[in-house]
């Protein structure tokens, strides 16, 4: 993060968890209404979950890089 620009770290964890919250409820909410119930919400969000985590492994430079 920029040292110049102390609050863009405060913006880009607002924005991820705005982002968090909007995908998992367009998850959870059509499958709730599909007759799928509680089971299917419940495996629906660590799947996600992982595979976010998955495609975001090493995006972020080391700090030794950055410099």
């Amino acid at each position: 993060m920029p040292k110049d620009a102390p609050g863009t770290g405060g913006s880009l964890i607002g924005m991820a968890r705005g982002l968090g919250t909007a995908i998992g409820i367009v998850l959870v909410t059509p499958a709730l209404h599909t007759g799928g119930g509680g089971r299917l919400a419940v495996l629906i969000l660590p799947a996600v979950a992982v595979a976010g985590s998955r495609s975001g492994a090493g995006a972020a430079p080391a700090a030794a890089e950055r410099e």
